[in-house]
């Protein structure tokens, strides 16, 4: 019989060759959607866009840092609790800190892989950082000795090679802290009494666990997990303890909050691990909206993938291969070569998500921001932590025209919120800001935005840098969907598509030896049973010819 003919592939047009070419990186695979960062301490903010961040002081406009030293888009952005120090970490696999009296670094990290989340002890004394195949290290922030660089290289290769210690049997840096067994890290937050660390992945779960109290000998200790959500937990954040409510424990107090996938925003105890609330920033009827929508747009596409018994849902399957473990080829081990039709989206089987992609708490710990991908508004609970409940949804605030597709929020010392976003097209340098702040006085006044007030347009102008070409495609890309999350969403493949892939797998040599060592014993053993059977024949039959 003649082979199987292969059905031709769609020729693209030389415009989205151009798109798709313009959108992978130096590897040659896809790049992860850029997404844009905020932090604020004091009169401080600091904006995060692809390689670069730039820092002003609200209160008086003054620009006090625009920095390029990144090769790579930056994934983490963070201020330490005093304001000394300002954390930064992208996919060029390094961990910065920068002093922010002289705005130079003081400390570069080197991380195995790309980085996914990062944060600072409460103490400013140690970086926790995450990457994408689900390890997390820890370091110091104490800038090094003169030599250090080289000596850190070599630290590095020791602990690619599964090294712990130095030769003296002090604990290297940076040093391995936790695992998430190759489940992408989505988020990292230490707790105000730097006796626990969260972390959250993609597998849907939220992790504490005990910090020593010299992080660099490792966190062996897991507190607890906060098990509820349905898909990935895409942020997370803390909910300080009200005044005079009672800040002992491991966790002083405090309580955890997290947004998923599933477009839920739940409260924890994180150190028991008991959900206390749960509120749903998406309603059934949101979802069943989004999910007609999208087979509606891919409707022929969906037919074709439906037959094929393949594909994943919602809007993803386009970002950097991550393979069958989650993680596991995420830093493009050959995920993004495969054929694109062989991880086709199925969107007429599956729910489309509407994941919530930032949660911010006011400093008074009473609110808290959501912001829900893809949608234009902002969401405003209450939180009660002297009761440990979470309220209501007090007000939707709808986003001003000027604001697409916020992906990060935070409040400042003055209770006002912030926003960041911008055209959703993976390669960018600009970003939209946005500020929101009470309408009044007194914990239930409405919040307004008040960008124009709290920013001047010399300073807007400095942390936003809106690009021109962006802005003239910013509407079309805004309505075709916002891709912050797709790394996230895990694929599904028909039959076919799960043989390819398994036989192109890294480890597939190691399996195929285990099947051939396992086949030789198997014979083996039959051998030797055939032999034992040929032998005690042998005996019977001679027993009659001796009689």
């Amino acid at each position: 019989m003649g082979k199987k003919k292969q059905a031709a592939k769609p020729k693209r047009s030389a415009a989205e060759q151009a798109r798709e070419d313009a959108a992978r990186g130096e590897n040659g695979h896809e790049e992860e959607p850029v997404v844009r960062l905020v932090a604020l301490h004091g009169k401080r903010v600091a904006v995060a866009v692809g390689n670069s961040f730039r820092v002003l002081d609200w209160s008086t406009g003054a620009e006090l840092c625009s920095n390029t030293d990144h090769q790579r888009p930056i994934r983490a952005l963070a201020f330490s609790a005093d304001g000394g120090l300002l954390l930064t970490a992208g996919d060029d696999k390094q961990v910065k800190l920068w002093a922010t009296a002289s705005w130079t670094c003081v400390k570069t990290l080197l991380s195995n892989k790309k980085t996914s989340a990062a944060a600072l002890t409460n103490d400013g004394r140690h970086v926790v950082f995450a990457d994408k195949f689900g390890d997390v290290c820890v370091g110091t922030t104490a800038p090094r000795a003169e030599g250090g660089q080289q000596q850190q290289q070599q630290q590095q290769g020791q602990q690619g090679q599964g090294q712990g210690q130095r030769p003296g049997g002090e604990p290297q840096e940076p040093a391995p802290l936790l695992g998430h067994m190759q489940s992408i890290v989505t988020s990292a937050l230490v707790l105000p009494t730097d006796r626990l660390v969260v972390t959250t992945d993609r597998d849907a779960k939220a992790r504490v666990s005990v910090l020593q109290e010299d992080p660099l000998l490792g966190s062996y200790q897991i507190q607890a997990y906060c098990l509820g959500h349905r898909e990935f937990v895409a942020a997370s954040a803390a909910v300080p303890p009200p005044p005079g409510g009672d800040a002992s424990g491991p966790a002083g107090g405090a309580l955890l909050l997290t947004g998923g996938g599933d477009g839920a925003v739940k409260l924890w105890d994180p150190v028991s691990g008991e959900q206390l609330g749960s509120h749903a920033a998406v309603s059934e009827e949101q979802v069943a909206a989004a999910t007609a929508a999208a087979a509606a747009a891919h409707g022929e596409e969906g037919g074709k993938d439906e037959a094929d018994g393949g594909g994943e849902g919602g809007g993803g399957g386009d970002g950097e291969g991550e393979g069958d473990s989650g993680g596991s080829d995420a830093e493009g081990d050959g995920g993004g070569e495969r054929d694109a039709a062989d991880a086709a989206p199925r969107r007429k089987q599956r729910r489309a998500l509407l994941p919530v992609v930032a949660v911010a708490v006011a400093p008074s710990g009473g609110l808290a921001a959501v912001v829900v991908e893809g949608q234009r508004e902002v969401q405003l609970l209450r939180i009660d932590a002297a009761s440990r409940a979470l309220g209501p949804c007090v007000q939707r605030l709808a986003l001003p025209d000027d604001l697409l597709a916020p992906c990060r929020a935070a409040f400042d010392e003055r209770g006002r919120l912030w926003l960041v976003g911008g055209p959703p097209v993976r390669l960018t340098q600009s970003a939209h800001v946005a500020v929101a702040a009470p309408a009044g006085e007194g914990a239930a006044a409405p919040f307004a935005f008040a960008t124009d007030a709290a920013l001047p347009a010399a300073a807007r102008a400095f942390l936003e840098r809106r690009v021109e070409e962006e802005e003239a495609v910013a509407a079309e890309a805004a309505a075709a969907g916002t891709t912050y999350t797709v790394q996230l969403r895990k694929r599904q493949y028909n039959p076919r598509s799960v043989d390819s892939r398994k036989s192109t797998r890294t480890d597939r040599w190691e399996s195929d030896r285990l099947a051939r060592l396992r086949q030789r014993e198997a014979e083996a053993a039959a051998g030797a049973g055939a032999e034992a059977a040929a032998g005690e024949g042998a005996e019977a039959a001679a027993e009659p010819a001796a009689a």
